[in-house]
């Protein structure tokens, strides 16, 4: 075939479009719709999320994120990660298409990250010796007492001690809640200070031997509001999860779906609360 003829040849494809963009191309909308699965990360931080048998992950954030993309008609690819600290690195390096274990939306993580609106709302609590033997419930009270207060290093309850006037010497951090309980039954630390989700799954795990503070008494800047996260190129897609998520939650099935996790009727958000408004105010 002569140069001119090819040339020829050439322009045809590009003006009739027979030349494809690469699939990786095509933004995850539009591959979601052509069949393609969407791939959900998550990691074992039950009842958040965890893997729950082969090829099937439990959790209520999880639960929610991949209902709502069925509802939506699409596929799902579960995709495990074997940590928290792992999510939204491996959500920025493709491994997968959104995190589903209920990131905190912070105004620093919005910055890289296209969160859905929120799915649920999540205050901090105290993890206390069964029976509250000191009548522990706020965070002066610990001040008051000097009470050693242990943490899970990376999550938000640190700086809450901090606004409400801990001191830096009270506090210790662990790699994982599993370290802070051990540390709890030593007797190393006096108080555990966890997310209410996760200190729930502590008392359930450790029958007789820890009791909560009361929610109602902590700081309303301890309140947190979880929500799925995407890709910023992914926009488009967060509006039409967001549009999906808004019609499941709080429906008859979803909070039968998510019982066994714990979750009632005292973690949904307020219908108002966006992501929008939560990167603005978190």
């Amino acid at each position: 075939m002569g140069k001119a003829m090819i040339l020829f040849c050439a322009s045809l494809l590009i003006v009739f479009g027979i030349v494809s963009a690469p699939a990786s191309a095509a933004s995850l909308l539009d591959r979601a719709k052509s069949g393609e699965p969407v791939r959900v990360g998550y990691a074992n931080a039950a009842p958040w999320c965890y893997t729950k048998a082969p090829d099937t992950a439990g959790g209520f954030a999880t639960t929610i994120t991949v209902e709502t993309l069925k509802k939506m008609g699409f596929k799902v690819q579960l995709v495990p990660m074997p940590e928290w600290g792992g999510l939204i690195p491996g959500l920025m390096a493709r491994r997968f298409d959104v995190v589903a274990c209920g990131l905190y939306v912070m105004s620093a993580r919005c910055q890289n990250v296209e969160f859905a609106d929120p799915l649920a709302v999540i205050g901090d609590v105290f993890l206390l010796p069964a029976g509250n033997p000191k009548k522990v419930q706020t965070w002066q009270d610990l001040s008051r007492l000097k009470s050693r207060v242990g943490f899970i290093a990376g999550t938000n309850s640190m700086s809450t001690a901090k606004q409400e006037g801990m001191d830096l010497s009270q506090m210790v951090s662990f790699p994982s809640r599993t370290e802070l309980t051990a540390a709890m039954k030593a007797g190393r630390i006096d108080v555990g200070a966890e997310n209410l989700p996760e200190a729930q799954e502590i008392v359930r795990l450790n029958p007789g031997l820890f009791d909560l503070s009361d929610l109602k008494k902590q700081p309303k800047s301890s309140l947190n509001w979880a929500a799925s996260g995407f890709r910023k190129e992914d926009a488009d897609f967060a509006k039409a999860y967001d549009v999906a998520q808004r019609k499941y939650l709080g429906t008859p099935e979803m909070m039968s779906m998510v019982k066994s996790d714990s979750y009632d009727q005292q973690y949904l958000p307020e219908p108002d609360v966006t992501a929008t408004w939560a990167c603005k105010n978190r």
